[in-house]
């Protein structure tokens, strides 16, 4: 994690974090003018001014964020980061010809943070316990230099993880080539082993990202085994069938015996306690073959069939008659055509 890290602020400046900021330092700066012209009216201030003063302190506390508090972080309270926080850049190793970890602005992960339980890209965080599709691993919390690092305690797993908290201020990573200044706001990385994926978050209205940013197919994302890019309404034009796929995750139950790990639910399809789930594959070129299906071990025959998964601008094949300026999803993976078996997402 270490050495990748390095690799990765070295070679992508965090413009993006600092831009986001210059609003939000500039409306604090102003507050503060504000609030020292209301306090120094006089050695003694009056009754009204104490009044006036109070009040406007009590809204300017309202609007603050609260800031990181890691020494609670460690004891499992997670108060001082509660809330949504959006992803400023994602990376990972695999990009179609193309070596090494490569990394993008922007993103779709999520992240989002109680209390009590922080909740990312396959991974719930509670107390000392992170809980993935692997089961539940010990967590141990690291301070240096007023930074914290969430990591395994044993580190011999499938995959490995790891969950960085920088407040605001305590960290020079975040930066231009040209300029080495502290972050300027609190900033959480999650980093797994898998595809070496890394997701750099700030404080962020979940609402306005969903509003601002186009939902897309991300097939490397899918190959990590974050299902968010498939959530959403899709529809078959030629059939009129919709599929409502959810950002619920089904894991396989102890007595199934697929292959197939865990997949994301479908909205309504539950049967004798068990909904139709659609899980990533391998990827063929510019597509995903996945599967769709169930996790119920009273199937006798293969519970689950093929699917392509398919972003916009990409074809199957000549054959493929589908509309490919769409994301789309083609049940059968093209076995019983393409275009009559096309799901559109719609939102």
């Amino acid at each position: 994690m270490k050495n990748n890290k390095k690799f990765f602020y070295a070679s992508f400046a965090m413009i993006a974090l600092l831009s986001l900021s210059a609003c939000e330092t500039k409306d604090k700066k102003d507050t503060q003018t504000k609030v020292t012209t209301t306090e120094t009216k006089g050695n003694k201030p009056t009754s009204e001014t104490t009044s006036k003063k109070e009040t406007k302190k009590s809204t300017d506390n309202s609007s603050e964020k609260l800031a990181m508090d890691i020494s609670k972080i460690k004891t499992g309270d997670f108060s001082s980061i509660q809330g949504d926080w959006q992803e400023v850049i994602h990376g990972n190793n695999h990009k179609p010809g193309k070596d090494g970890v490569q990394y993008e602005m922007g993103g779709t992960n999520q992240l989002s943070i109680t209390k009590d339980q922080i909740t990312s890209i396959g991974l719930t965080v509670t107390g000392k316990t992170l809980t993935d599709n692997n089961g539940e691993h010990e967590i141990t919390f690291k301070e240096k230099d007023n930074t914290l690092a969430a990591s395994l305690v044993d580190q011999m797993v499938a995959i490995n993880w790891s969950v960085m908290f920088y407040p605001k201020g305590t960290t020079t990573e975040f930066t231009t080539d040209e300029k080495y200044e502290t972050n300027t706001q609190d900033v959480i990385v999650v980093w797994s082993s898998n595809l070496q994926s890394t997701s750099v978050f700030i404080k962020g209205d979940k609402k306005e990202e969903k509003k601002s940013s186009e939902l897309k197919l991300d097939l490397a994302k899918l190959a990590s085994n974050d299902l968010s890019s498939l959530v959403g309404t899709w529809k078959n034009p030629t059939k009129g069938e919709t599929l409502v796929i959810t950002d619920k995750i089904e894991n396989k139950p102890a007595d199934s015996k697929t292959t197939i790990s865990s997949g994301a639910v479908v909205s309504g399809t539950e049967k004798n306690g068990y909904s139709t789930v659609i899980s990533p594959g391998t990827i063929q070129g510019d597509y995903m073959i996945g599967s769709i299906g169930t996790f119920n071990p009273k199937i006798k025959m293969s519970p689950f069939a093929p699917i392509a998964i398919i972003p916009s601008g990409v074809k199957m094949s000549d054959a493929d008659d589908s509309d490919s300026s769409k994301d789309r999803l083609i049940m059968g993976a093209g076995q019983s055509g393409v275009g009559t078996e096309a799901y559109y997402r719609e939102k």
